[in-house]
């Protein structure tokens, strides 16, 4: 956004829901699905013109996944003034303390199921995050500039 007396003006927005374009069928509220948004946010200010934000959360403080969508807007290429110690580790970015949750969960199977069963009716194993992660990242790098989207079934490269 740039601030304007009359109002701020939006310059470029990503909804979390455009993640679903490139294949994405882990949780929404994540921080993996923050990350890529943030990424996908970097790109398209880059191709904006704009290289360098500042952050500025309101009132609300910096969470971890405000965190992981920023580490995303630095990754797409974008500079922000911040301290690489408030951001989140690859760990957790990708996934992998989902993961580990997942594979403690699993010696209870109803814990498991329970937990985890929006994500089991996608077809999707949460022990398989930080995989499942780079993939849909890696896709979203590919395909970026030629749009591209990826079919409902979350396999399948179409043109768009």
């Amino acid at each position: 956004m740039r601030p304007h007396v009359k109002g701020d003006i939006v310059i470029t927005a990503v909804s979390g829901k455009e993640l679903l374009k490139y294949g994405w069928k882990g949780s929404m509220n994540s921080m993996p699905s923050c990350y890529l948004t943030g990424l996908l946010l970097g790109i398209r200010t880059l191709e904006k013109g704009i290289s360098n934000l500042v952050l500025y959360t309101g009132k609300k403080s910096f969470t971890a996944r405000v965190a992981s969508c920023l580490k995303g807007i630095i990754d797409a290429g974008v500079s922000v003034p911040v301290s690489d110690a408030s951001l989140p580790k690859i760990e957790r970015l990708n996934g992998g303390h989902i993961c580990q949750y997942a594979e403690v969960l699993k010696k209870d199977e109803e814990k498991y199921n329970s937990r985890f069963s929006l994500l089991l009716e996608n077809g999707f194993l949460p022990e398989n995050y930080p995989r499942y992660f780079e993939e849909v990242k890696t896709r979203m790098i590919e395909n970026i500039k030629t749009g591209p989207s990826v079919s409902s079934k979350g396999n399948k490269a179409t043109g768009s």
